[in-house]
């Protein structure tokens, strides 16, 4: 494609993609003017773009798949199948638990309480016998059984229930069958009394209430509510299936209400306020018990989410920042350890700067140097979060390091930055400026049995540089700034002193920026020596370059005011190595290092370089206790 058809075909593109979906057909039929290989170019890069982005919207197909995951028992992956089966057979062996301890509760009521055991029909007790054994052996099945399939599981429930369910109705016929309506009221005094209380109980432990005749249905109410109310909590259940059920108990205890009233003539004028109360009693109880196991369920796949990402078993937090969480994980076949950052599109603020975030995890992930944090993978889950899994890092920061262990000495700082110049030398080479060099981004670590390996993390703000010749893709190359609105855009950052950096802030962190960067010009490799000289500087003499009290006072003192000294009566650095960290801060980027091979070149010059190895470094992690961070 010659040059003029390859800007006609961005122009049109960058003025097209950015258009809801409805309204880019017409613009693209406008824009290309009768063109159709114009038209067919741009389409097909259009439906690329959007193709290749794990960002890219779904179809309606996937969303209605990605809606359906959320229903229980249907459309949900493997893995969340076998979670949920797993904790059926939990809430089935708690059920039948809950029931023994129901019948129990009945049985007592009935023997003692009431005293109504020797008033029940024998074909009530031979009913509650039965459901009581019935109820037992099914309890020794469901927890007999080790493994069972989620058919099972559901038959099991359903037979549980409508044990139970037996029983209840059992009693509740023979409590409201046995009842007697008197045809005369009771004595003029008993009438008085209980014009004036609730209740009245007799010598004999007779109870005489004034509470409206839907108490002759009272146990009944209360148990049906109690056994829907235990369900609803206990089993977890689609909407659907819980109103079904919930409908069962309402339609069981009606029906045991409508042929107690046929065979005992005295519970038929009151039947329909009876019926009432226990529909409503019933029906509130279970549907408010019912809406908290739903929560709870949607609870356990929020969490069942966040702890299965892709093929990675998420173990525990590691630390979170404004995009995202950082979690330890284990690949699930490989059984490997790493680290992976689970980014929600909520955090993150805009599609915009997610599509920005995957194509540098994907510059990232082109870098293979042993002292470059190494990308394992990278993709989307199913609620829209996405995640990539990086190596495991059992170590800590070099602004831990120092906080904790105080300056180091210069032959180590050399060791060090030779391995950062190493890691940063393959990223200016495929065009990639970290931008955000700091100590909190360099991780010292133990790898293979070595001491000290030197792993540079967090490329969040990498800026892609233009190779040659080569044409970049549209939106591979963000649109420059002014000084004004990098400034704006940074004013965001924390205390300079703490060396943070916010989602937001995309120009790196002010304690160790290049004087460039502040003004908004394009950065490149040189950058990351200032930002370089700046690490190595909070290494020799535990602090930063410049310390000011607020930021203005800060880029101010990057860009315009000379760097102190690094030697003093207190710190004995070398001069060599002074003067190298010296060039590596010089505001012109012209006057710095113009590499950074150059600079590893002029580090092995030093007096110093060659002082510290790997043997000093292993008796170093020997005798020095390193706190738990890792990455």
């Amino acid at each position: 494609m010659v040059a003029s058809r390859y800007r006609r075909v961005k122009e049109i593109f960058l003025a097209v993609h950015a258009l809801p979906p409805t309204e880019q057909s017409a613009a693209l039929e406008k824009e290309c003017a009768g063109d159709d290989v114009l038209r067919k170019e741009v389409a097909s890069l259009l439906a690329h773009h959007k193709d290749e982005s794990i960002l890219a919207e779904p179809t309606a197909q996937e969303y209605e798949r990605r809606i359906a995951q959320v229903t229980f028992g249907h459309g949900v992956s493997a893995k969340w199948r076998e979670e949920q089966r797993w904790f059926l057979h939990q809430r089935v062996r708690t059920w039948a638990l809950v029931l023994h301890l129901a019948i129990a509760l009945v049985l007592f009521r009935a023997l003692g309480v009431f005293g109504s055991w020797p008033k029940l029909p024998v074909g009530s007790k031979v009913g509650i016998i039965g459901a009581c054994l019935g109820v037992s052996c099914l309890s020794i099945g469901a927890l007999a059984v080790k493994s069972p399939t989620y058919a099972w599981l559901r038959r099991m429930e359903a037979a549980l229930t409508g044990t139970a369910m037996t029983m209840l109705w059992s009693f509740s016929y023979g409590w409201l069958s046995r009842g007697v309506s008197l045809s005369e009221p009771p004595d003029a005094h008993l009438q008085t009394l209980l014009q004036h209380v609730h209740w009245v109980v007799s010598p004999l432990r007779t109870s005489h209430f004034q509470l409206g005749t839907a108490l002759l249905s009272f146990p009944v109410t209360n148990h049906w509510s109690l056994l829907g109310g235990f369900y609803g909590f206990i089993i977890p259940n689609t909407l659907r299936r819980n109103c079904i059920v919930s409908a069962l108990f309402v339609l069981a205890a009606g029906t045991t209400i409508l042929v107690a009233a046929q065979t005992n003539p005295d519970l038929r004028p009151y039947v329909m306020t009876n019926l009432i109360s226990c529909s409503v009693t019933i029906c509130a109880s279970a549907g408010i018990c019912s809406f908290v196991g739903r929560e709870f369920q949607a609870l356990r796949r929020a969490v069942f989410d966040a702890k299965q990402v892709g093929q990675y078993q998420l173990t525990r937090l590691l630390g979170q920042g404004g995009m995202g969480e950082v979690f330890l994980a284990q690949h699930r076949l490989l059984r490997r350890p790493c680290a992976v950052k689970l980014i929600h599109p909520a955090q993150a603020g805009s599609k915009e700067v997610l599509l920005r975030f995957e194509r540098e995890v994907q510059a990232m992930a082109q870098l293979t140097h042993p002292n470059t944090v190494e990308i394992y993978d990278f993709g989307r889950t199913d609620d829209d979060s996405f995640f990539y899994a990086m190596e495991y890092l059992p170590g800590i920061n070099l602004d831990a390091l120092v906080c904790i262990h105080g300056s180091q000495c210069a032959g180590r700082v050399v060791y060090l930055l030779g391995q950062m110049c190493s890691a940063l030398a393959e990223a200016h080479n495929k065009g990639l400026v970290h931008r955000d060099i700091k100590p909190g981004n360099i991780f010292i670590c133990e790898r293979g049995g070595l001491r000290d390996v030197i792993k540079l993390l967090d490329f969040g703000l990498v800026h892609v540089q233009p190779q040659g010749s080569t044409p970049l893709l549209p939106g591979d190359e963000p649109s420059p700034r002014t000084a004004a609105e990098e400034r704006k855009l940074s004013s965001t950052a924390a205390d300079p002193a703490r060396n943070l950096t916010h989602a937001g802030q995309i120009l790196g962190t002010p304690a160790y920026m290049a004087p460039e960067q502040i003004e908004g010009t394009q950065p490149d490799a040189r950058s990351d020596i200032y930002s370089l000289g700046g690490v190595a500087c909070f290494l020799l003499t535990g602090r930063p370059p410049f310390e000011r009290e607020n930021l203005e006072e800060l880029y101010a003192a990057h860009v315009s005011a000379p760097v102190p000294r690094l030697r003093t009566p207190v710190l004995d650095i070398p001069e060599d190595l002074e003067s190298v960290i010296m060039r590596c801060l010089a505001k012109a980027p012209e006057a710095r290092y113009q590499s950074v091979d150059e600079l590893a070149a002029a580090l092995r010059t030093t007096a110093c370089y060659g002082t510290w190895d790997d043997s000093q470094a292993k008796v170093w992690w020997q005798t020095h206790t390193l706190p738990g961070g890792a990455v």
